[in-house]
């Protein structure tokens, strides 16, 4: 709604779009609270994602708690370049297109600090290592992109090979936006 509201030219004169800019805000300060932002959608980074693309889209209103999520998202890179679900490594995949992703959206139109460039690389690296080889060029494993919620969330979730496929080429159109390449890898 922000986002939409934020094309429009409608950001600042929408009653409670203050209101929700600042519970987001509040919400980027804390990794409680980002865990259980969509139980429906178990993976910790997608929140991050969603906050990133509405900043990156001109939600200049969440620029308080950018600073947050790019420290949040930098200390938690493990070292092999991913970024896992905070319950288990299950979507290994997902939360590393999330945050990577994220932090390119975050730097839209911005010169990329050196650490936040090697984070980028590192996870766009580990990324293209989980393409699947097919006879029509490659495909991505599917990452879980739905829960059936609080108390089933362990035991039953759904995989989508073509939304993990779609979401990793917008993560390398998003990569080459900010002139960095496959060869940069």
């Amino acid at each position: 709604v922000l986002r939409a509201l934020s094309m429009y030219g409608e950001l600042k004169s929408t009653l409670g779009a203050k209101e929700s800019c600042e519970y987001l805000n509040d919400v980027a300060r804390s990794r409680h609270q980002l865990k259980y932002c969509a139980p429906y959608y178990p993976n910790y980074y997608n929140a991050i994602y969603s906050l990133a693309q509405a900043y990156a889209k001109g939600v200049s209103c969440l620029e308080e708690g950018r600073s947050y999520m790019i420290d949040k998202l930098l200390r938690e890179q493990k070292s092999d370049g991913s970024w896992d679900s905070y319950q288990d490594e299950r979507d290994l995949v997902h939360g590393t297109i999330f945050a990577t992703s994220a932090l390119l959206d975050y730097y839209q139109g911005k010169t990329l600090p050196k650490e936040v460039q090697d984070a980028i690389l590192r996870g766009t690296a580990l990324v293209m290592k989980l393409a699947e080889k097919t006879p029509l060029g490659a495909r991505w494993p599917g990452g879980i992109f739905f829960s059936a919620g609080t108390i089933a969330r362990d035991s039953i979730y759904w995989k989508s090979p073509a939304l993990t496929t779609a979401l990793a080429i917008k993560l390398l159109a998003k990569l080459k936006n900010h002139n960095l390449t496959r060869k940069d890898l």
